[in-house]
């Protein structure tokens, strides 16, 4: 499996935690930058990305995405029987189908998401792994990315994202 960072061309389904995220970020448009197909699942979008959310991605090109093959209602309907996932809600369980069936990127910071991923050979990647993705392909530079990520721990956004995550992933990404 190629790794997100070394891939040149890469697409994913985001989830509303992502986009409202760099929206808070006043950074929407990293997203647009990294991924070169972004799918956002029509019920996702109709249900819970805010009105300002949606303004924002008006200048951007971005596909309403729906299960539309066999694979990915499987996948919905295992999602949705398994008791070690009911903490997925509806919304969750489209991203990950159409992530499924798309063979892309599923992008989000929940955590039950993640071992669904994982347990159902999806890729993923959150947040970090955005902005990480950002700076390989130089659309970010070191002390971009810095910023934001201080910005992703302050009071400025609804993400909750540790310290010692940040810093170990600051570490790793710029080797200090």
């Amino acid at each position: 499996m190629i790794d997100i960072f070394e891939s040149l061309e890469i697409s994913a389904v985001v989830d509303n935690n992502i986009l409202q995220d760099l929206y808070e970020l006043n950074r929407i448009d990293i997203l647009f930058n990294v991924f070169d197909m972004v799918i956002i699942p029509r019920i996702i979008y109709e249900e819970e990305v805010t009105e300002e959310v949606k303004q924002s991605l008006t200048i951007h090109t971005f596909v309403l995405g729906d299960i539309v093959t066999e694979i990915g209602f499987e996948l919905y309907r295992t999602l949705s029987s398994n008791v070690e996932y009911r903490g997925l809600s509806r919304r969750d369980r489209f991203a990950l189908s159409i992530s499924l069936e798309t063979d892309y990127y599923c992008s989000s910071n929940d955590g039950l998401i993640r071992k669904a991923c994982e347990t159902h050979d999806i890729r993923y990647t959150g947040i970090l792994g955005v902005l990480q993705a950002a700076f390989q392909k130089k659309y970010l530079n070191e002390n971009e990315v810095k910023h934001l990520v201080h910005q992703l721990q302050s009071i400025d956004t609804t993400c909750y994202i540790s310290r010692k995550i940040c810093e170990e992933f600051l570490n790793k990404l710029f080797h200090t």
